[in-house]
């Protein structure tokens, strides 16, 4: 006697719920992750900036006061300044790089940020690092900025 196969496709939904699920994840944790990615590196860029420009107002008290020097800025204070800020701002925040350039009227600070992917973390660590670069400039006048 021949037996027909089973024509009923029992637990054949189950199956296409469960990957198609797992690749709507997929995608979502690409989206929410790729999205971090992009704000860790805006919001160093953000600390890099503010880091710099506290640092720029440090100016060597010798220099200040004397009408025949230049005002220039103090290493030790600049430094100090910079970290300061960069700890009250974002803790979790390095200060990777710090150094006076030019007549020592220019700050440049390198900040790096790390964070953790949230949502693909299941498939292994994820970190997600940013580092940005910005250089605040003493101008004559007494003004700093960012170039």
């Amino acid at each position: 006697m021949r037996r027909n196969p089973p024509t009923d496709d029992r637990g054949m939904m189950t199956a296409f719920v469960a990957v198609v699920t797992l690749a709507f994840l997929f995608i979502a944790g690409m989206v929410y992750d790729g999205g971090q990615r992009i704000t860790t590196y805006m919001r160093a860029q953000d600390l890099a900036s503010n880091t710099a420009r506290a640092a720029a107002q440090a100016i060597d008290p010798v220099t200040l006061y004397d009408a025949d020097a230049a005002a220039t800025l103090d290493y030790g204070l600049a430094r100090e300044a910079a970290v300061d800020f960069l700890a009250d701002a974002d803790p979790d925040a390095q200060l990777s790089q710090f150094e006076l350039l030019g007549n020592d009227d220019q700050v440049r600070v390198v900040v790096t940020l790390e964070q953790t992917a949230l949502i693909l973390e299941p498939l292994g660590t994820i970190d997600i690092s940013a580092s940005a670069t910005s250089t605040a400039i003493r101008d004559v006048d007494g003004t700093t900025g960012v170039p």
